[in-house]
């Protein structure tokens, strides 16, 4: 629980794609972006809603290493 004691701080381990279009995949569910996981299709593993990451209308994009403090 965060009192407001302590700053946390850290930094992303990973990096969060900008838009779906990045982690494309084919009819065939192979991928087609170089970004993502080869094979996956989240939309076959993936109830629709459910998403691994944090997602922006705005489409913001964080990298691996953002400052979280």
């Amino acid at each position: 629980m965060i009192l407001g004691q302590f700053s946390p701080i850290g930094k992303l381990p990973l990096t969060l794609p900008k838009n779906s279009k990045v982690i494309g995949v084919d009819e065939y569910g192979e991928s087609i972006s170089r970004n993502d996981v080869p094979g996956y299709d989240k939309d076959k593993y993936m109830r629709k809603g459910m998403t691994c990451a944090y997602v922006n209308q705005a489409g913001n994009e964080y990298r691996s290493g953002f400052g979280l403090n």
